[in-house]
């Protein structure tokens, strides 16, 4: 009895595991801080809002800013170290230092990373959730 109850324990984890929406969830630290490494421009969803570029590298983030609407030049905005840190339940991307853009300083659960698309959402003011979209030049 014991022996059953245990096998139909163990399928319905597999089941439940298996049918996660992204598996990001069980890479390491170390392939997180690999997958998350290159150029990624934020999705813009309002019109005047310019354009923004994150730069992930081994060690540093930067942060990159249109210079004004329409324009195709940019300014690096900040070079702030990040971390990031995995748990059993999410990975995180943890960043701090960002002067100009302080709401961004934040501990950020990674929802989505693959290699075109990269998600992040973190708790915001009031009770909210603020999310940012990217995707991979």
């Amino acid at each position: 009895m014991c022996t059953k109850l245990s096998v139909v324990v163990l399928l319905t984890v597999a089941v439940i595991f298996s049918a996660c929406e992204s598996n990001h969830m069980f890479k390491s630290e170390k392939k997180i801080k690999s997958d998350i490494q290159g150029t990624w421009d934020m999705i813009i969803f309002k019109t005047d809002e310019l354009d923004q570029t994150w730069i992930f590298t081994s060690d540093s983030l930067y942060l990159l800013r249109q210079e004004s609407l329409g324009s195709s030049n940019y300014d690096t905005v900040d070079v702030v170290d990040y971390k990031i840190d995995v748990t059993v339940s999410a990975p995180y991307v943890i960043v701090d230092g960002i002067e100009l853009d302080p709401e961004y300083n934040k501990k950020w659960t990674i929802t989505q990373l693959d290699t075109k698309v990269l998600a992040i959402a973190c708790d915001y003011k009031n009770g909210g959730v603020l999310q940012k979209e990217f995707v991979k030049r």
